[in-house]
Protein backbone atom coordinates (compact mmCIF):
# COMPACT_ATOMS: atom_id res chain seq x y z
CA UNK A 1 0.00 0.00 0.00
CA UNK A 2 3.19 1.99 -0.08
CA UNK A 3 5.15 1.14 -2.19
CA UNK A 4 3.54 -0.17 -5.51
CA UNK A 5 3.96 1.66 -8.43
CA UNK A 6 0.59 2.09 -9.37
CA UNK A 7 -0.85 4.96 -7.68
CA UNK A 8 -4.54 3.33 -7.62
CA UNK A 9 -3.20 0.59 -5.00
CA UNK A 10 -1.30 3.26 -2.96
CA UNK A 11 -2.85 4.11 0.84
CA UNK A 12 -0.03 6.11 2.64
CA UNK A 13 -2.27 6.00 5.56
CA UNK A 14 -3.82 2.53 5.50
CA UNK A 15 0.04 1.74 5.23
CA UNK A 16 0.97 3.59 7.76
CA UNK A 17 -1.92 1.79 9.98
CA UNK A 18 -0.50 -1.56 8.88
CA UNK A 19 2.98 -0.96 9.13
CA UNK A 20 2.59 0.52 12.84
CA UNK A 21 0.93 -2.99 13.72
CA UNK A 22 3.75 -4.92 12.00
CA UNK A 23 6.12 -3.77 14.59
CA UNK A 24 3.87 -4.00 17.41
CA UNK A 25 3.54 -7.68 16.71
CA UNK A 26 7.09 -8.47 16.05
CA UNK A 27 8.34 -6.28 19.48
CA UNK A 28 9.98 -3.51 16.89
CA UNK A 29 12.86 -5.52 16.13
CA UNK A 30 12.08 -7.00 12.82
CA UNK A 31 14.63 -4.93 10.10
CA UNK A 32 11.74 -5.83 7.18
CA UNK A 33 8.46 -4.36 9.35
CA UNK A 34 10.49 -1.22 10.10
CA UNK A 35 11.50 -0.60 6.86
CA UNK A 36 8.11 -1.05 6.07
CA UNK A 37 7.21 1.63 8.04
CA UNK A 38 9.53 3.85 6.60
CA UNK A 39 8.32 3.36 3.87
CA UNK A 40 4.43 3.89 4.65
CA UNK A 41 5.80 7.13 6.16
CA UNK A 42 7.82 8.50 2.78
CA UNK A 43 4.37 7.73 1.49
CA UNK A 44 2.51 9.91 3.06
CA UNK A 45 5.32 12.96 3.22
CA UNK A 46 6.60 12.11 6.19
CA UNK A 47 10.20 12.10 5.38
CA UNK A 48 11.98 12.89 8.55
CA UNK A 49 10.01 9.68 10.15
CA UNK A 50 10.82 7.67 6.86
CA UNK A 51 14.65 8.75 7.73
CA UNK A 52 14.23 7.93 11.61
CA UNK A 53 13.04 4.53 10.48
CA UNK A 54 14.61 3.57 7.74
CA UNK A 55 17.99 3.90 9.79
CA UNK A 56 16.61 1.93 12.50
CA UNK A 57 16.07 -0.89 10.04
CA UNK A 58 19.34 -0.79 8.86
CA UNK A 59 20.87 -0.91 12.72
CA UNK A 60 19.00 -4.22 13.26
CA UNK A 61 19.48 -5.75 9.88
CA UNK A 62 23.47 -5.97 8.98
CA UNK A 63 23.88 -9.21 8.57
CA UNK A 64 20.50 -8.68 5.96
CA UNK A 65 21.43 -9.65 2.29
CA UNK A 66 18.64 -6.92 1.48
CA UNK A 67 20.79 -4.28 3.40
CA UNK A 68 21.98 -2.39 0.31
CA UNK A 69 18.19 -2.18 -1.01
CA UNK A 70 17.75 -0.59 2.91
CA UNK A 71 20.31 1.90 2.29
CA UNK A 72 19.12 3.06 -1.01
CA UNK A 73 15.68 3.43 0.79
CA UNK A 74 17.30 5.92 3.09
CA UNK A 75 18.71 7.78 0.19
CA UNK A 76 15.53 8.38 -1.29
CA UNK A 77 14.12 9.63 2.01
CA UNK A 78 16.47 11.71 2.58
CA UNK A 79 15.87 13.45 -0.85
CA UNK A 80 12.13 13.82 0.37
CA UNK A 81 11.33 11.15 -2.32
CA UNK A 82 9.24 7.97 -1.67
CA UNK A 83 10.30 4.51 -2.74
CA UNK A 84 8.42 2.64 -5.43
CA UNK A 85 8.26 -1.52 -6.09
CA UNK A 86 11.04 -2.19 -9.13
CA UNK A 87 13.04 1.88 -8.67
CA UNK A 88 15.47 -0.23 -7.16
CA UNK A 89 18.49 -1.93 -9.20
CA UNK A 90 20.79 -3.57 -7.20
CA UNK A 91 23.01 -6.36 -8.90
Amino acid sequence: MAVCPDAKYRDGQRALEYAKRACELTAWTESQSLGTLAAAYAEIGNFEQAVIWAQKSIKISLKDPNMKDCEMQLELYKQNKPFRFGMLKTN
